[in-house]
């Protein structure tokens, strides 16, 4: 399955991206291919999840240019 978690930001240390790394977690555990988009640089991201978030603007979801978004079967916003 292909999963797509969308937040504005991704802090590591604070209740919510802690959230958003477990849900991450959670999908690779389970074996689906899973992505993290978010408009701001994450912060305090830890290296098995950093290469798996894309910094990107709401138009570029919009316009589906990322294909993994595009073809996701699960949206987390």
């Amino acid at each position: 399955m292909r999963v797509s978690l969308v937040h504005l930001n991704v802090i590591g240390p604070d209740a919510i991206g802690g959230c958003i790394l477990n849900q991450v977690r959670y999908h690779l555990r389970r074996g689906d291919s899973v992505r993290v988009y978010t408009q701001y640089p994450p912060e305090g991201v830890t290296p098995d999840v950093q290469h798996l978030v894309s910094v990107v603007s709401l138009g570029d979801l919009m316009a589906r240019r990322d294909a993994h978004f595009a073809h996701s079967d699960l949206y987390v916003y």
